[in-house]
């Protein structure tokens, strides 16, 4: 067993390291191409094939939904080594996907051309453009959602090198699509949608072949069962539920605060989501590599193992964040004033970029414990309390502001609304990992108070020292890091943690103490 454990432990730290390196190959040329992207289409046409994409990415909502089932349920029957289940399951998941798919495109189609002529503002002399836009983009919607089975299966298989290398390559060849488009002479908007659909249409031949050849199991068999095609439609049904609260918060949070302040205030919040969203995928590759060992641990009833790993990705993936998020928000102004330029970046924007990141934190501790519940199988419960919870934020939202609180209260108001949905997760979670909750406490709460307060209590201090205060703001940035390095290997790490870190550190820069 304890073998079994370390290799585990030694699989997910290698996926770790290659989910990251996806992240910032990918990063890095998406953030150039979006630049380019707009150069290329200019603004009109980027605004004409971003909007018409939005008609039909509405759908891939319900995708995502089935997208968190079907991962499940793949990666259950792999944990047990049911083969014969695992080749049913993905063979149902194509017809399932494959009859939705069918129902989108005759909706879409009907809808989409008729919405685009007659009810978006878009020049007179663009419809054709954005009518042929919009069926590259359906498309293109269908083939990713056909594929979703054989990307969970990689993902199950746990063959995160392989999920890297296609998310670097087609971030190379998004690129490459601009270059091309650059030297020649054609209607840009229309081209880009067609070869954007045709790099979509490679990624997914290529991907669907490499599950063909590397993992037997993925084999389409004619295979239905009413039994079980209901049983998957009730779990994403759940799912959808827990979805959607968290989908009307989004946009009830941008509505609400259109009607109090107005568009400048939801243009500082969209600018919050962005930063939010970055600095989010530190944390979520992690745990993309910690959550199918939690459901294959619960599907061979290693509860032990299964309640370690939601206990350290809990804290480990806070860990990654705050260190991440500490520097960011104490040079947030200067941060923002050199990516969008003085002129752009008002208070609001600052505040709201810096109380987003409070949110994060305080939600990436829900991640590990909503996977166990899923491993289960049985969502209703987790998800009517915690959904019902979490959608008196916007009735609150609406309190505090005729109160005259200011716009960035809301994100303040959200933090407390998840964290108290926190404490709902855990008192459900309990149970199935066999744990107190006090025991939770004490194992992951205890620690990230313990470095916030020390980080907070350091941050006061050296407030009053003016010298600091001067200082540039990237040698700001480089002294939050090393404080929050530092409070997290001393608080937040045990010593049996510590010596394991500080091990492997000193062997890898080879230091001879």
């Amino acid at each position: 067993m304890e073998s079994n454990t370390t290799a585990n432990n030694k699989r997910i730290a290698k996926n770790t390291a290659f989910l990251y390196l996806r992240m910032l190959f990918t990063t890095i040329l998406s953030l150039y191409t979006a630049r380019l992207v707009l150069k290329l289409l200019g603004v009109e046409d980027f605004g004409i094939y971003n909007v018409v994409g939005g008609v039909v990415s509405f759908m891939g909502f319900l995708t995502a939904t089935m997208s968190s089932a079907t991962q499940r349920y793949l990666t259950y029957h792999l944990g047990i080594g049911d083969s014969i289940r695992f080749k049913q399951t993905f063979s149902l998941l194509i017809n399932i996907y494959l009859i939705f798919c069918i129902f989108a495109l005759l909706v879409l189609e009907v809808v989409g051309p008729i919405y685009i002529s007659y009810y978006m503002t878009i020049p007179q002399e663009r419809v054709v453009a954005a009518q042929w836009v919009f069926h590259f983009s359906l498309i293109t919607f269908i083939i990713n959602t056909l594929s979703v089975p054989f990307r969970s299966s990689i993902i199950a298989y746990e063959k995160m090198g392989a999920y890297a290398y296609f998310g670097i390559i087609e971030a190379i060849l998004y690129l490459s699509v601009v270059l091309f488009l650059q030297n020649i002479k054609v209607d840009q908007l229309v081209a880009y949608g067609l070869l954007i659909l045709i790099v979509n249409t490679l990624i997914i031949a290529i991907m669907v072949l490499y599950c063909y050849k590397k993992m037997e199991d993925c084999r389409y068999i004619s295979y239905w069962n009413s039994r079980y095609v209901k049983e998957l439609i009730a779990y994403s049904g759940w799912n959808l539920f827990g979805s959607t609260t968290g989908v009307m918060n989004l946009q009830g949070q941008a509505i609400v605060l259109n009607y109090f302040f107005g568009p400048i205030i939801n243009a500082a919040k969209a600018i919050a989501d962005k930063v939010n969203g970055l600095i989010n995928q530190f944390s979520q590759n992690f745990y993309m590599a910690v959550a199918p060992q939690i459901i294959k641990s619960y599907a061979i009833k290693d509860i032990d193992y299964m309640r370690t790993l939601v206990l350290n990705s809990s804290r480990y993936s806070f860990f990654m964040l705050f260190v991440i998020s500490v520097p960011l928000f104490i040079i947030m102004e200067p941060l923002l004033t050199f990516w969008l330029g003085k002129e752009q970046v008002s208070y609001e924007m600052v505040k709201f970029c810096q109380y987003t990141i409070v949110y994060s934190l305080v939600n990436i501790l829900e991640q590990p414990i909503t996977m166990a519940v899923r491993a289960t199988g049985n969502i209703k419960k987790y998800q009517v309390m915690v959904g019902l919870l979490t959608l008196s934020f916007i009735p609150l939202c609406v309190f505090i502001f005729i109160m005259g609180a200011p716009a960035y209260m809301s994100m303040i108001l959200l933090s407390i609304v998840y964290f108290v949905a926190l404490l709902i997760r855990i008192h459900i979670v309990s149970p199935i990992i066999q744990i107190s909750e006090m025991h939770y406490f004490t194992s992951v709460l205890l620690p990230v108070f313990l470095i916030l307060i020390e980080s907070l209590s350091f941050f006061i201090v050296v407030s009053h020292i003016q010298r600091f205060e001067d200082c540039d703001w990237v040698i700001k940035g480089i002294i939050s890091l090393i404080v929050a390095l530092t409070v997290t290997f001393i608080s937040g790490l045990n010593k049996s943690e510590r010596k394991l870190l500080w091990d492997y550190l000193t062997k890898k820069l080879n230091i001879k103490l």
